[in-house]
């Protein structure tokens, strides 16, 4: 029992250790409002050309929240993709660091 009881106290203290780590790096969601203008990452977007193509497209307006973490964008018909996004892949409108990226290449 002893084996046991040491066994489950050295688990339980690297299940400690390995959370505070993960933890360590996680940051809060991002507070979005119904209206924002937010960026798209093009990193999940099949593309012609990535190296040639925007980081970041847009701004999208939003149009309804999901969840905490999921959002339906206004897109143009023309993308042919799915409006719904998962905070990570989405950017608050920054006009000082962001140039107007709405023309995206078509997809095949």
């Amino acid at each position: 029992e002893r084996v046991l009881d040491s066994a489950h106290h050295h688990l339980q203290r690297a299940v400690r250790r390995h959370k505070s780590f993960a933890d360590a790096r996680r940051k809060a969601a991002p507070m979005y409002q119904l209206g924002d203008q937010v960026w798209l990452s093009t990193h999940d977007l099949r593309l012609p050309c990535r190296k040639l193509s925007p980081h970041y497209i847009g701004p999208f307006r939003i149009l309804r929240q999901i969840n905490d973490m999921t959002f339906q964008l206004q897109l143009p018909p023309r993308y042919r993709i799915h409006p719904t996004f998962h905070t990570p892949l989405e950017l608050k409108r920054n006009p000082l660091l962001l140039k107007s990226w709405t023309n995206l290449p078509s997809t095949r």
